[in-house]
């Protein structure tokens, strides 16, 4: 897609040929005083094609072959050399491509068990930003939606409320008390709940850095500390003070 060929590689090659048939079809005529009806007929002859249309049909095919090539080349370099030595024998990107979504398009067990773990395995942080954790959460659930394993939204909903940090445990309890057994609830509001929550935790901790960056530059130097000269001065006078 990124190089423009996916279109171009689902298009069935052109044939060339130098001949083509021709259908004409001739409309019925009816009847009238004088001449009787007459069905319609469809008749098929065989025309010779031009140069001028046999150069077309040519130019059509090398710039099939063109792309096809392209396609192929593509699909290639990010095949597994040994699944590729599979697919040496394939002359259409097309037949290729059909291949490789038979074999390995349905992904197996494993692949969905990689998923849910990924799911459980997610935390989400009680000192950071937590959209980044929530969005990878809903990343592997859609993926397990796409492999034919939908979780019930209530699930999804329990899922992210077990990942709240000590410090948002008041959202858990405050959707706890809903009485409508989460009905309308989605892992979207509970979300968006989330980050209402962090917004304003973090709100309150920057007057409190503040406050303590203040602190740490009303912090005034005592009389008489040596400052880097003095020192510099001194460690020149005792080498001299060594060499004489």
């Amino acid at each position: 897609m990124a190089n423009g060929l996916w279109l171009k590689m689902q298009k069935v090659a052109p044939s060339v040929k130098r001949s083509r048939e021709v259908t004409t079809v001739t409309a019925a005529v009816p009847a009238t005083d004088e001449t009787p009806a007459q069905p319609e007929r469809t008749t098929t002859r065989t025309v010779t094609l031009g140069d001028e249309e046999l150069e077309k049909a040519e130019a059509k095919l090398e710039e099939w072959e063109e792309n096809n090539n392209k396609a192929l080349g593509s699909i290639n370099l990010h095949l597994h050399p040994s699944i590729a030595f599979q697919m040496k024998n394939g002359t259409s990107a097309s037949w290729v491509w059909g291949d490789l979504e038979s074999r390995y398009g349905k992904p197996g067990p494993a692949a969905t068990y990689l998923e849910l773990k990924k799911v459980l395995n997610t935390r989400i942080p009680d000192n950071a930003d937590p959209l980044l954790s929530i969005d990878e959460m809903t990343q592997h659930l859609g993926r397990l939606s796409q492999m034919g394993f939908d979780i019930p939204k209530k699930i999804e909903v329990l899922i992210l409320m077990a990942k709240l940090p000590p410090s948002m445990e008041a959202i858990a309890q405050e959707l706890n008390t809903e009485e409508d057994d989460f009905k309308d609830l989605t892992i979207d509001s509970v979300r968006r709940m989330i980050l209402l929550s962090w917004e304003q935790c973090s709100g309150n901790r920057r007057p409190q850095q503040q406050q303590n960056n203040q602190k740490l530059s009303a912090v005034k130097r005592t009389p008489g500390d040596p400052s880097f000269t003095d020192q510099q001065v001194e460690g020149e006078g005792s080498n001299r003070g060594g060499q004489q």
